[in-house]
């Protein structure tokens, strides 16, 4: 082989060498903010059930791992998508600084999180906006919700996208099997009412999760009413 042939093949070799540096380089990028996603079952179609109300459905934990900023003010970008539809966190809309102690986990979730799913605030693919505005409540189906974590004043990356996944439906109520419709139940000294019912969402792929049902007995004093 001459000497042009060894400088021909080592060329390209060198090249595709450095492209592989490259590469992996990239690929060990460390970030200085650890971020989880959590959904929290039973997981609802309605948008205002992910930051509004006393009971938790979604969280985001973001741990600062860079002991060298005791502090990192930073926001979240937000990513909801379906089969048909993407919801992303605007550029250039409002989101409060969340303030990031170093090697303190920081839970955010119900208020904190209710700038990131105002429509002002978000970017519409395969959803209007009127009909996010209007609806209130995302179509049936399998969902990731991701986030990353930018610099608040920069937006300079913090970390990396990490995702949470749902299948969300809107289940049929139970049907009641006992007691019957209009049955009578005699008094007792120790009363002892059994109630039973027939789950309508067998077939959903969401009852592989947890499906809870709220049972609530009240007593009507108008005996002229139907119960």
């Amino acid at each position: 082989m001459t000497k042009n042939q060894t400088l021909f093949f080592s060329l390209p070799l060198k090249f595709f060498l450095f492209l592989f540096c490259l590469f992996s380089a990239a690929q060990a990028q460390i970030y200085p903010v650890q971020v989880t996603p959590v959904l929290v079952p039973p997981y609802p179609l309605h948008i205002n059930e992910y930051y509004g109300g006393a009971t938790e459905r979604l969280a985001v934990i973001l741990t600062n791992t860079d002991l060298q900023k005791p502090v990192l003010n930073v926001r979240l970008r937000m990513y909801i998508e379906g089969q048909s539809l993407k919801l992303k966190s605007r550029e250039g809309g409002y989101y409060p600084s969340i303030s990031l102690d170093a090697g303190i986990a920081q839970r955010i979730s119900l208020a904190d999180l209710s700038p990131y799913f105002q429509a002002g605030n978000l970017d519409f693919s395969g959803l209007s906006r009127t009909a996010y505005e209007r609806e209130g409540r995302l179509p049936e189906g399998m969902y990731t919700f991701c986030f990353e974590v930018v610099e608040a004043n920069t937006g300079q990356l913090l970390s990396r996208k990490s995702c949470a996944m749902a299948y969300l439906a809107l289940n049929d109520p139970p049907l009641l099997n006992l007691p019957a419709k209009g049955e009578r139940i005699a008094a007792r000294e120790v009363q002892n009412v059994v109630f039973q019912w027939t789950p309508r969402n067998m077939g959903s792929p969401a009852a592989a999760f947890h499906t809870r049902y709220e049972f609530t007995l009240k007593e009507l004093w108008d005996r002229g009413m139907a119960p």
